[in-house]
């Protein structure tokens, strides 16, 4: 199996057809970074390819599932400038706020390749799952949550 730094891969199961996918960033709570989106990503093309696997169990590291996006500030200059003056944004805010839109869409398309895989997927849920961690969580098959499990998404409040 392919190795990632955000994500382990193991199997389980008769005959190993159960792929495991942990998300591994135990020290963040699980937080998704664009890379271990992207090793998510690139993980699941993996199992899905392995005719061998015939289900998919996702599940985090340490005491979490995921506790949503990473939102540690990027290194790039001029994000705050451009997001305070958006009605006068340069070239420089523009391809900002596209790179913006284009990452926004890439993590659509990770999302509905999850929600649209042909094998069996299963959520295994533990401590919090919020925000991007319950959006991830609610793309598969099934969830299966422990007793310590918070799910929850902040656009849902009252």
């Amino acid at each position: 199996m392919a190795e990632y730094e955000n994500v382990l891969m193991d199997r389980a199961g008769t005959d190993d057809r159960v792929g495991i996918i942990t998300l591994n960033r135990p020290e963040k709570l699980n937080a998704l970074s664009q890379e271990l989106l992207y090793d998510f990503d690139a993980a699941l093309h993996d199992m899905e390819a392995d005719h061998t696997i015939r289900v998919i169990v996702v599940k985090g590291a340490g005491r979490a599932f995921s506790a949503g996006y990473d939102l540690t500030p990027s290194q790039k200059t001029g994000a705050d400038a451009v997001v305070r003056r958006h009605r006068g944004v340069d070239d420089k805010g523009r391809r900002l706020l596209m790179g913006i839109r284009t990452g926004m869409q890439q993590i659509t398309d990770i999302h509905m390749y999850f929600w649209n895989m042909a094998k069996v997927t299963i959520a295994q849920v533990h401590g919090y799952a919020v925000a991007g961690g319950c959006e991830m969580a609610m793309m598969a098959d099934l969830v299966v949550a422990a007793d310590d499990a918070q799910l929850g998404h902040p656009g849902l409040r009252g």
